[in-house]
């Protein structure tokens, strides 16, 4: 699509500045929604069971929580006193949360070194 056919030049010009990435967003919300379950696979299989819920902005709370007290840790997206897995909200949901996983997982890790006997 990058090679437009629309009759407006201005929106030739916009099309060519964005195709980039408007034709690689499936791509990369696969890349992203990869690494999601990568890293919740990880801290699963770490053993790591300390819940923390990272804010950040617009309401929005990222974190590491026993999802529901049903013995399942999850990585956790919580807005506007709901909370569901990260892997389930929609697209434009984990996309808020791209930049803000490494913070999470040093979160995470600070706080098993706070808590170590």
């Amino acid at each position: 699509m990058s090679e437009s056919k629309f009759n407006d030049p201005a929106l030739n010009a916009a099309c060519r500045e964005v195709a980039p990435w408007v034709e690689s967003f499936t791509e990369q919300l696969d890349k992203l929604t990869a690494d999601i379950k990568a890293l919740e696979g990880y801290l699963r299989e770490s053993g790591v069971r300390v819940e923390v819920m990272l804010p950040i902005g617009d309401g929005a709370v990222l974190g590491w929580s026993n999802f529901h007290q049903a013995h399942t840790w999850r990585l956790v997206y919580s807005k506007a006193g709901e909370c569901r897995p990260l892997i389930e909200v929609r697209a434009s949901e984990r996309i808020s949360t791209r930049n803000h996983l490494p913070a999470l997982l040093r979160a995470v890790a600070a706080k098993v070194v706070e808590s170590a006997p």
